[in-house]
């Protein structure tokens, strides 16, 4: 029946356009060629051509950045090019993003001068020591096997990248006499390491010796072959290991240990200009007036447009009690400030509050009292993994107990990481008897557990807040929760970075070390590095308050999308327990 049944309708529509006068056969021709027209725009704007502009877009940002030596930012988007690149262009931004991160590690190698420092005043006696301290990390405690000749010929291309720097040039007050000829040795030993089947260690750093009476010629010192190749061969290895100059270790050590001499300020890197991001309270940066949201334009009159994160810090950073003059940018006005440094001790859990969950109204912060009338949850900023931090969160958690709170939210958005063992401390905070994390070595694996039934934990129910840079442990931490079904996760696709560094001070020489020691896995067993880590609940971010990201006080507001979303899921669950009592 149907079959003739649709027959007759074809018969039909065939006689009704036979039956059509000129002036039908004209509109029917017209709409025919809007029917062609809208297909050929629908083609061009498949996903293939899509992709191609995004590509071409991407490329070119790119090309200019690097054009311009802004190696970190034309790295990122050369990056984002070839995970979209077709198959004739994949070569050739291949060997733009690998001739842009070696650019990239000689960028940050000499950015403080303090390398050169190191390097123009090595004896042969520790520049041996090194290079041999260095090949014994990479044997017995990097994570994985390398490719030797790869990682040779990439700490030689960042050694001929060096000697064309102007940066470099003027850190030693070098001249360019013989340049030419050392550079023409340094790629013949390039060559030598392509033709052979093997080579060792030893016959690389034995070869740069005899470079030594050229490069001490030049104003490089002496002993500069052998110890800008034990920099640059850590860097090869991954963009997480490097070297440190004594001057940068200390700097980490005050870091990791929640001291440093400074302003007080965490500044985020997403403009031209740095955006203060947060002030550490009670800092100077804090009592002369500076602002979180304040765009960080000239330090001591040096712009600080486009400048990298570690340049801006070897500026802002330096001795107790000395002063610095700063002019940021607020709304369409300039101000000034003159700072004095100071040590600070910066806590890395802040911004403790509590909020009513009024099941009728709007959110609100909540004054110190112990009243019950309606639910509370407290929130509660981890800005790192610090050394304390542990300690810090058991503290915060002792005071915002005092208000009664039914729930918590801890908010690592941006917060990038720091010390492994901290994150796992802080997790045992929340579970009990629980896989946290799965560390990996080249020969061992261990898995670390939360403390079993003798151990206090936070029984409560948790949220956590992330975003597109909560990383390294911070990611342990959101993975621990997260897979134990301890807590919700919110926001959005965290960062990816699921490798430990460690850090070793070399034996007899002034120097150290971070290296990639080992990787991990959550205790599901999923491995999320260049992954990261998905939410429960995925929040978009919204354009129009695009820029409250760069900076704490937008990001904790409490009608921040990512906020509004976490207070609106606590609420439902209080309302849904309260109607169960």
């Amino acid at each position: 029946m149907n079959k003739y049944r649709n027959n007759r309708c074809m018969i039909k529509v065939q006689r009704d356009f036979a039956l059509t006068d000129d002036k039908n056969n004209a509109r029917l021709l017209s709409t025919m060629a809007i029917i062609l027209i809208l297909f050929f725009v629908a083609i061009s704007n498949s996903p293939k051509s899509i992709f191609a502009e995004t590509f071409a877009k991407f490329y070119s940002q790119a090309n200019a950045q690097a054009a311009n030596n802004r190696w970190d930012k034309a790295s990122d988007l050369y990056q984002k090019a070839f995970k979209i690149a077709d198959d004739s262009n994949r070569h050739d931004v291949e060997e733009k993003l690998q001739l842009c991160q070696l650019n990239l590690a000689v960028q940050n190698r000499y950015v403080d001068g303090s390398v050169a420092d190191q390097i123009i005043n090595l004896s042969d006696a520790d520049a041996k020591l090194l290079l041999q301290q260095v090949n014994t990390a990479v044997e017995d405690r990097y994570y994985r096997d390398i490719d030797r000749k790869e990682s040779y010929k990439s700490a030689l291309k960042q050694m001929r990248i060096a000697l064309k720097s102007d940066r470099v040039f003027a850190l030693y007050n070098c001249d360019n006499k013989d340049l030419k000829e050392l550079d023409d040795e340094l790629s013949k030993l390039i060559e030598t390491i392509d033709s052979s089947a093997v080579i060792a260690f030893e016959n690389i750093t034995a070869k740069l010796a005899l470079l030594s009476g050229k490069t001490d010629k030049i104003g490089l010192g002496k002993c500069w072959p052998q110890g800008e190749f034990a920099y640059a061969v850590i860097s090869s290895l991954d963009k997480y290991s490097y070297l440190l100059s004594p001057s940068q270790y200390a700097a980490m050590y005050q870091r990791f240990g929640g001291f440093y001499v400074g302003l007080g300020v965490e500044l985020s890197f997403g403009e031209d200009w740095p955006v203060v991001y947060d002030v550490v309270p009670g800092s100077p940066a804090q009592k002369s007036g500076i602002k979180s949201g304040d765009s960080l334009i000239k330090a001591n009159n040096i712009d600080l447009k486009n400048k990298n994160t570690s340049t801006i810090s070897s500026i802002l950073l330096g001795e107790e009690d000395s002063s610095i003059d700063v002019v940021v940018r607020r709304g369409q006005n300039e101000l000034s400030f003159k700072v004095k440094r100071q040590l600070l001790s910066s806590p890395s859990v802040r911004n403790a509050k509590t909020i009513t969950l009024d099941p009728v109204g709007s959110f609100q912060l909540t004054s110190n009292n112990n009243s019950k009338i309606a639910p509370k949850a407290g929130f509660l900023r981890i800005s790192s993994f610090d050394r304390d931090t542990a300690i810090e969160l058991r503290n915060v958690m002792e005071e915002l107990s005092k208000q009664n709170i039914e729930s918590l939210i801890i908010d690592l958005r941006n917060n990038g990481g720091g010390i492994m063992n901290s994150a796992i401390g802080a997790s045992r905070l929340f579970l009990n008897d629980k896989i946290i994390v799965t560390v990996k070595e080249k020969k061992q694996s261990k898995k670390y557990r939360a403390g079993g039934d003798n151990f206090f934990y936070y029984q409560l129910p948790v949220v956590l807040l992330v975003n597109e840079n909560t990383a390294s442990a911070a990611e342990i931490f959101t993975a621990a929760l997260k897979d134990n079904h301890r807590a919700i996760v919110i926001g959005n696709q965290t960062f990816g970075k699921a490798v430990v560094q460690s850090i070793y001070q070399f034996e007899k020489i002034d120097s150290a070390i971070c290296i990639t020691t080992a990787s991990y896995l959550g205790p599901s067993g999923f491995g999320f590095d260049k992954k990261g880590i998905m939410p429960d609940i995925l929040v978009k971010k919204p354009l129009y308050n695009i820029k409250t990201a760069d900076f704490v006080t937008g990001l904790i507001d409490l009608e921040n999308p990512v906020m509004q979303t976490a207070l609106k899921y606590l609420q439902k669950k209080s309302i849904l327990h309260a109607s169960n009592l």
